[in-house]
């Protein structure tokens, strides 16, 4: 299990270990933990609720407190939700009674051991999941089974980042900041130098070749829901005339999901923080990955090493940033 799953677990062991029932917790509770990172969590056990903000400490632990959960805005946090009987076994020493919570709405998706421990001799193992960032394991659909073929349609959270980069390359492109037109290979790179090729290759293959022709098939239908609103069909050629004839001479950013940023530090309204930003050395702000699209319309969430998210930077402070590398791993064919 890992990812925000992994993280829920981590919560409701340090919440089991403390022995104190969830009213107890919401008049409130300090104690440290180093099990957890960083972040606004909101544990729900049937119709009762807590919250826990947990901050980390200059001695790597984190600090723990326990509140009720106030009533009025929304807040912005890892919500873990547990049916009452799982619970109750969960504290009677079931370990694995809550395997199936909810965390955001989600349930978990699980790996082998081995992945977590890179190895690739296991025969039940799909993915190095060490190779995968913390970023791209929130955007985890469940892979497909071995030997099927790849359907998009069955990938929601990978369909919906392949389809963020085409809409970035074409944004490049027809505004004369990228030289070459937008193909199936040129999104392949864009996803694998920025995602992550162990994160690409588990859902689409080892197969550059049938993973570039995938996703130009899934360029031309991008095109077609842009330019006619449905699938169409019109050929490549003729979209792509249009949509570069019709494309804003002033346009917002586009960014995607596991985009490799640059963002200056603002508070939640969107104005610049000048003391955080003094920090940094480089005027482009401190390297990130875009997590999320943000709340507001033109926000972004960035998700920074080590750190929590900042739940919304406005796309004017934050800037595109060279991947260092494009991961470990090789597709065949190229």
């Amino acid at each position: 299990m890992f990812g925000q799953a992994a993280i829920s677990q981590a919560l409701l062991s340090d919440v089991r270990s403390l022995k104190k029932t969830l009213s107890e917790l919401a008049v409130g509770h300090t104690w440290q933990s180093a099990g957890m990172l960083p972040g606004l969590y909101v544990l729900a056990v049937g119709s009762e609720t807590v919250a826990i903000t947990a901050t980390r400490q200059p001695d790597q632990l984190c600090k723990l407190v326990s509140q009720a959960v106030s009533t009025g805005p929304t807040i912005q946090c890892h919500l873990v939700q547990v049916d009452a009987p799982s619970w109750e076994r969960y504290l009677g020493g079931e370990d694995t009674a809550c395997i199936e919570c909810e965390t955001n709405g989600c349930r978990p998706l699980m790996a082998c051991v081995c992945d977590l421990q890179d190895n690739p001799q296991c025969p039940r193992s799909k993915t190095g999941i060490s190779r995968i960032s913390d970023v791209m394991q929130r955007q985890m659909d469940a892979p497909l089974a071995n030997g099927a073929k790849v359907d998009l349609g069955q990938l929601p959270l990978f369909t919906k980042v392949l389809r963020q980069v085409i809409h970035y390359e074409f944004s490049l492109w027809c505004t004369g900041k990228q030289g070459h037109e937008p193909t199936g290979e040129s999104v392949y790179n864009t996803l694998t130098a920025h995602c992550g090729v162990a994160w690409v290759q588990l859902y689409c293959g080892r197969d550059f070749n049938l993973t570039s022709k995938l996703f130009e098939r899934e360029l031309v239908h991008w095109l077609q829901d842009r330019i006619e609103g449905e699938r169409s069909g019109k050929q490549r050629k003729g979209l792509v005339a249009r949509l570069h004839s019709t494309w804003p001479k002033k346009s917002a950013p586009v960014f995607f999901i596991g985009q490799h940023v640059y963002a200056r530090w603002t508070n939640d309204v969107g104005k610049l923080v000048a003391d955080v930003n003094r920090t940094v050395s480089d005027k482009r702000g401190f390297e990130g990955t875009i997590a999320a699209e943000g709340a507001a319309a033109g926000f972004w969430r960035v998700g920074f090493d080590g750190e929590p998210d900042h739940p919304g930077i406005p796309a004017k402070y934050i800037t595109g940033r060279e991947p260092e590398g494009e991961g470990e791993g090789e597709a065949e064919g190229l």
